[in-house]
């Protein structure tokens, strides 16, 4: 969809947010683009080095595994 894209493109610009990788991740997931979806969340995960993203960290673990399967 149009939305997506342009939500896609502007992660490409800003993709220095945990966060917006994580739902980057997410679309590629939700679009079976499994290689990209695991490329953003391992980019969030190492974006993730304050000590206090446990939860967020065991999320990104889960994506991944997920879109391993």
């Amino acid at each position: 969809s149009n939305a997506l894209h342009q939500f896609l493109e502007a992660v490409k610009i800003t993709d220095k947010n945990p966060l917006y990788l994580y739902h980057a991740g997410m679309a590629y997931q939700k679009l079976n683009e499994k290689s990209k979806a695991i490329a953003s969340f391992q980019k969030a995960d190492s974006l993730l080095t304050d000590g206090k993203s446990h939860a967020f960290k065991k999320e990104l673990a889960k994506r991944i595994e997920q879109c391993g399967q």
